[in-house]
């Protein structure tokens, strides 16, 4: 995995992976969904259903006001923002549940792989995150 990594790149992606900013996109995701079903009246109830299901903490009392729509929208882009300027530390506190969890299972090459990835990724220097302007 870090070899395929390494051959890509730095310019595969603009911000560490981590869980966190995984299912906060997938949450933005959801709601951009939302809001389009609302406009278009389109029915967008499997891959309404497919996000909620990857992601379980995305919560809707399934209310068709735009303003509801709207408010948790702002959110999820305020919470993707957020976990954006934080991708670094949030790779970091990933890697080192995984390296723990290797080492728990009795794993130590893997573990050692992993800890070494958090010390030494290829995003180590952390830029300040820009502010942007929200919905």
């Amino acid at each position: 995995m870090l070899a395929a990594e390494q051959h890509c790149g730095q310019n595969t992606h603009s911000h560490p992976w981590s869980i966190t900013l995984r299912n906060t996109g997938l949450t933005l995701r959801y709601w951009l969904l939302r809001l389009k079903e609302n406009r278009c009246g389109q029915k967008l109830t499997t891959s309404l259903t497919s996000l909620r299901l990857k992601v379980p903490t995305i919560s809707d009392s399934s209310d068709t006001s735009i303003s509801y729509i709207l408010s948790y929208l702002c959110e999820a882009q305020a919470n993707h923002h957020t976990a954006k300027c934080n991708a670094r530390a949030n790779q970091d506190n990933h890697l080192q549940s995984l390296a723990s969890q290797e080492a728990a299972s009795h794993h130590q090459a893997e573990a050692h792989v992993l800890q070494r990835r958090a010390a030494e990724g290829p995003f180590s220097q952390t830029k300040p995150c820009p502010t942007t302007q929200l919905i």
